[in-house]
């Protein structure tokens, strides 16, 4: 603030003043005059950004943060939602002038995505999560394979989800696998039966808690 004219006078007189644009919190200043006191209360001219305004976080939870921008003094207040317990900030709550506000995500054990909301500096800052893939399950087809007492090769398919892991592992060492012997997604599993030169047997190759079996005749 700087008086512009009337700095001095003698009798009746009016004085100018002006004021500075601010872009930090509010202030005052006054001018004497004759014994008397003027006050000039500026309000604040903080602004506020956030260099982001939304985070993606995976179903197994994370971290992250983002930055405030604005001028020197100006203070301002991060909260996260009460309601929402499994996302918290870490550091960051409260600051003046520029800072960060960091943040946890628990993990999300439930299927279904989810989102909260991080109040900064009177900015709604939002939080979606993804929910957790659904248990893996899986089907073979075929689920059983007859077979003379040759020496004998065969497959079969395996289906899943395109994130869940398998391995194939045979009961009996006369069935092998010979390919397929794990996976993730959909695949095959390929098998050798050994001769047979005595009686009839059977065997089973398990995969995803499913059961193969092959049955050999005797030679």
């Amino acid at each position: 603030m700087r008086i512009t004219s009337g700095a001095a006078g003698s009798g009746s007189g009016t004085i100018q003043f002006s004021v500075n644009a601010s872009s930090g919190p509010g202030r005052a200043a006054a001018i004497t005059a004759g014994g008397q006191t003027f006050t000039i209360q500026q309000s604040t001219g903080c602004a506020y950004s956030l260099s982001a305004m939304s985070a993606q976080i995976a179903a197994g939870g994370g971290t992250g943060s983002v930055s405030v921008t604005t001028g020197t003094g100006c203070a301002w207040v991060a909260v996260s939602n009460p309601a929402d317990a499994w996302a918290r900030i870490t550091s960051g709550a409260t600051g003046s002038g520029s800072g960060t506000v960091s943040f946890t995500v628990d993990p999300n054990a439930a299927t279904t995505a989810r989102a909260t909301t991080l109040t900064i500096a009177g900015q709604a800052f939002s939080i979606s999560q993804d929910g957790a893939p659904p248990p893996c399950t899986y089907t073979i087809a075929p689920t059983s394979q007859m077979l003379g007492a040759a020496e004998t090769t065969g497959s079969f398919n395996v289906d899943t989800a395109a994130n869940c892991a398998w391995t194939a592992t045979s009961t009996v060492a006369w069935l092998a696998v010979t390919a397929g012997a794990s996976g993730t997604g959909s695949g095959a599993v390929s098998y050798r039966a050994a001769a047979n030169t005595g009686a009839a047997r059977s065997g089973t190759i398990r995969v995803g808690g499913m059961d193969f079996t092959v049955t050999q005749g005797g030679g």
